[in-house]
């Protein structure tokens, strides 16, 4: 994973997403390789495919902030700014729960 990650940081984003996708369908519901496409998908203005990569990294572990996060950015960035807010605050509020005031 973390070569496609040095793909993605050197432009190269279909190449690591194809590198990703190959991974995960050894491991479908890896966490760590679906929060990578959705980051690279961010990057590469992909927004809708990154939020359905986020959605489906959220679905591994439902209430990581970060995600959360990383997936408001996604939207906001796609314009849907409702979506955006949503997601802002679940992140607020699993972080909270999580003992984390950020």
């Amino acid at each position: 994973m973390k070569f496609a990650l040095l793909l993605a940081a050197g432009g190269l984003n279909n190449e690591a997403v194809d590198l990703l996708e190959a991974a995960r369908q050894q491991i479908p519901n890896s966490f760590p390789v679906l929060y990578a496409l959705g980051v690279i998908s961010v990057s590469a203005k992909r927004y809708e495919k990154a939020e359905e990569y986020f959605t489906a990294a959220l679905s591994v572990k439902p209430e990581d902030v970060d995600t959360l996060r990383a997936l408001a950015k996604a939207a906001r960035a796609s314009g849907n700014l409702e979506k955006a807010l949503a997601h802002l605050v679940e992140a607020r509020r699993s972080g909270r729960q999580m003992g984390d005031e950020g």
